[in-house]
């Protein structure tokens, strides 16, 4: 069964990205040469990364994505790994908000920015946490940078005592 035939087939989830904005990712996605073997035809790594995307909104593990996705959860799981080892994450937030704040007539990289933190619970089970005195919560902190529009500009997470 080819990729086309199979991602026709799959019902679209509200996850899915629209052809307009697969199009402005997809040359950080898509590699320009294959790492060995044949290679990975487009809408296969537009597959994975809807995967991906599926995990990310619903909150399901990896184990549990649905079956109709015409990639394992195992290749969709070592694709977003890879990806964020790479800096590919990065590289699409850049690309994307630097086009958002040019058509809204403002400078293409910010020059301002504004931070702010939250404290929330963590499960038993999590990484690494800690306890916030202040807001007496065991858990972990965000920590959020965003420019004077209100965009993204990265996001980290820590134990809560940091």
């Amino acid at each position: 069964m080819s990729c086309d035939a199979s991602a026709a087939r799959r019902r679209r989830y509200r996850s899915d990205l629209s052809d307009t904005a697969w199009a402005r990712i997809a040359r950080f996605i898509v590699p320009d040469h294959p790492r060995g073997g044949r290679p990975c035809p487009p809408e296969r790594w537009r597959e994975y990364l809807y995967a991906i995307l599926y995990v990310l909104r619903t909150g399901c593990a990896w184990r549990h994505l649905p079956h109709d996705f015409s990639v394992s959860w195992s290749a969709a799981h070592k694709n977003f790994l890879r990806w964020c080892r790479a800096g590919t994450w990065a590289k699409v937030l850049t690309a994307v908000r630097g086009e958002v704040r040019t058509r809204s007539g403002r400078r293409r990289r910010p020059t301002a920015a504004v931070v702010d933190s939250s404290s929330v619970k963590a499960s038993p089970v999590a990484g690494p946490r800690g306890f916030d005195g202040a807001k007496k919560v065991d858990g972990i902190k965000r920590h959020v940078l965003v420019d004077s529009a209100g965009i993204l500009v990265t996001a980290v997470v820590t134990e809560a005592n940091v």
